[in-house]
């Protein structure tokens, strides 16, 4: 019995070059507007996501980074939780 061939390996990634950064292009502008990550949220926005996370969701969230700590910790964040995590 023989083996498939085995699959090609996918396609390199296009590398970014100091000319096609400058260009300007359509293209260039696009791939900057996917870049936009939560961290671009205002500290307001993300406080409002947080208190819509339960005691676990919460608890991983902290441990992300430290900004995300500081504002997980928020007083805001705290009072939006049951008064008694779920078993």
């Amino acid at each position: 019995m023989k083996r498939p061939a085995p699959a090609s390996p996918p396609p390199a990634k296009r590398a970014h070059t100091s000319s096609s950064r400058s260009s300007g292009s359509q293209e260039h502008q696009q791939h900057q507007h996917q870049r936009a990550t939560i961290s671009h949220l205002s500290d307001e926005l993300f406080l409002h996501i947080l208190q819509q996370l339960d005691y676990e969701s919460l608890a991983i969230a902290q441990r992300v980074s430290s900004h995300w700590l500081r504002l997980a910790r928020d007083n805001q964040v705290r009072s939006s939780l049951p008064s008694h995590p779920a078993s």
